[in-house]
């Protein structure tokens, strides 16, 4: 435990004429400063090893020490400062708190081949969550957590769930000045098949490129050509994209070749056009008399 001096002498005022030697009071520092905690395993360093964090005028940020009270200062968003600082001041605290941290993460990779040996291979039902075995590896992951009933499952969280990813796709859509389609369909070795359509474009702020999965369902019916595009048609309409499609990409298979066949994107309508043949022949003819005259 740290301990601070404090010379009683400057607290009091001094006799002229006085031979008394000063005496000291001893404080104890930990009645003044945060300690740290040794039992505390954080899963970042500057949870586990400052206090105080504080973002000054310059736009520069600070933080205090727990193990030696230092004031370490950043001025980037990263943390490396803050981590160099007690890796190098203090090694063997940080050695010590990145094994504890090892074993916690160990012990959560535990419990979760406990959820997989429990249900992961089985392809249970949405029932599952109402069985007891599946609210025993519940309350091994978590104690404190409630299980959701399976009406609450279907009617409730994960139509809210959807909503909530549907919403955020179609943002970007609506902010998106131009999109591209991929298409693809295959087969498992079940021979079950499925359709994956997904969307790109540059976004609106940063102009990064985005990818967004619209699609990804099983395919039922033949795989003709009028059900390829009545899918894509679906997820065309339901993205509010007609207008913004500038390209759809996919293999060369006869069902692909056929349902885009009458297809014909908004401007660029003159790539769609068919080749006048017998027009040309008249054109080349005249230009031929012209310079025979």
């Amino acid at each position: 435990m740290s301990k601070t001096t404090y010379d009683q002498s400057s607290l009091a005022e001094q006799d002229d004429d006085s031979n008394t030697s000063s005496s000291s009071v001893v404080i104890d520092a930990s009645d003044i400063l945060p300690s740290y905690n040794h039992e505390k395993i954080a899963n970042s360093v500057v949870e586990q090893f400052f206090c105080e964090l504080k973002t000054h005028d310059d736009g520069t940020k600070s933080a205090k020490c727990l193990l030696c009270h230092s004031i370490v200062k950043k001025s980037t968003t990263s943390t490396y400062n803050y981590g160099r600082y007690v890796y190098r001041k203090h090694k063997k605290e940080t050695n010590k708190w990145k094994l504890a941290l090892d074993t916690k993460k160990s012990n959560n990779s535990t419990k979760q081949s406990t959820v997989q040996q429990s249900f992961g291979q089985r392809r249970l039902s949405l029932s599952i969550v109402d069985h007891p075995e599946f609210l025993r590896v519940m309350n091994t992951i978590d104690p404190k957590f409630t299980v959701l009933s399976r009406c609450t499952l279907c009617h409730q969280a994960i139509p809210s769930a959807l909503e909530q990813v549907m919403m955020k796709v179609k943002q970007p859509c609506s902010e998106a000045q131009f999109v591209a389609l991929t298409m693809d369909t295959w087969s498992d070795r079940r021979i079950r098949t499925f359709i994956a359509i997904t969307m790109h474009t540059f976004a609106k702020n940063d102009d990064s490129f985005q990818n967004y999965l619209f699609t990804f369902q099983p395919l039922s019916g033949s795989h003709t050509g009028d059900n390829l595009r009545c899918q894509l048609e679906g997820a065309i309409a339901n993205f509010n994209i007609e207008e913004k499609l500038v390209r759809i990409v996919t293999d060369n298979a006869s069902n692909n070749l056929k349902a885009f066949d009458e297809l014909v994107i908004p401007g660029f309508e003159v790539y769609f056009e068919p080749e006048d043949d017998e027009h040309d022949d008249e054109t080349e003819n005249d230009e031929r008399e012209e310079n025979d005259e």
